[in-house]
């Protein structure tokens, strides 16, 4: 009887060092991801004017229970304030799904930009953005990946130990006078190598 409990004690040891070690390798494998929202809640997003809509929307969404849905017309602008923010050194890549319902019509706007900033009061400071990055954008859901070291600095620069802010920004233009456009966003990351 002493034998058998030996016995099945090794096994059991066997399997949860097993389990440990899986547990370590995938909990290692987080470590080039870090989720700065997974867009389930409205929490810290806010749109740049009264007269637009945001919504949480579960039925179209990439991971998780729901995406962020928006409407632009005026030029508006989507934000993502987190004012504890986020330590990005050592990250490459600032990336999210984005679902856009007209590329033509996205892409004819005269302007557009994603920045993201060290602060959560202030449009213009201590900023990253990328203006009109070329990004081959098809009708659904799009996967975009921006590298950290290709958007411009300005007015200070980003601080990557504690970015905050994240802006989606499309200009108005000729085309967008009678035309509304619905986006979604989801997963919003940074990366360390390509997903």
């Amino acid at each position: 009887m002493k034998n058998v409990v030996v016995v099945v004690s090794c096994v059991l040891l066997a399997l949860v060092s097993s389990c440990v070690t899986a547990g370590g390798a995938s909990a290692g494998d987080d470590l080039d991801v870090l989720v700065w929202t997974d867009c389930d809640t409205l929490n810290g997003f806010h749109i740049g004017d009264d007269r637009l809509t945001i919504a949480i929307d579960r039925d179209e969404k990439t991971q998780g229970a729901a995406s962020v849905r928006w409407n632009e017309a005026v030029g508006a602008s989507l934000f993502f304030n987190d004012p504890r923010g986020k330590d990005v050194r050592g990250f490459r890549y600032f990336e999210f799904d984005l679902w856009i319902e007209d590329p033509g019509l996205f892409q004819s706007a005269p302007d557009w930009a994603i920045t993201i900033f060290s602060q959560t009061n202030d449009n213009t400071n201590n900023r990253r953005y990328w203006q009109k990055p070329n990004l081959d954008l098809q009708a659904g859901w799009n996967s975009v990946k921006l590298d950290l070291d290709s958007g411009i600095d300005s007015n200070g620069g980003l601080n990557p130990s504690a970015v905050r802010r994240f802006r989606f920004f499309v200009l108005r233009g000729a085309n967008y006078m009678d035309s509304q456009m619905t986006f979604r966003i989801d997963n919003i990351r940074f990366t360390k190598e390509s997903e």
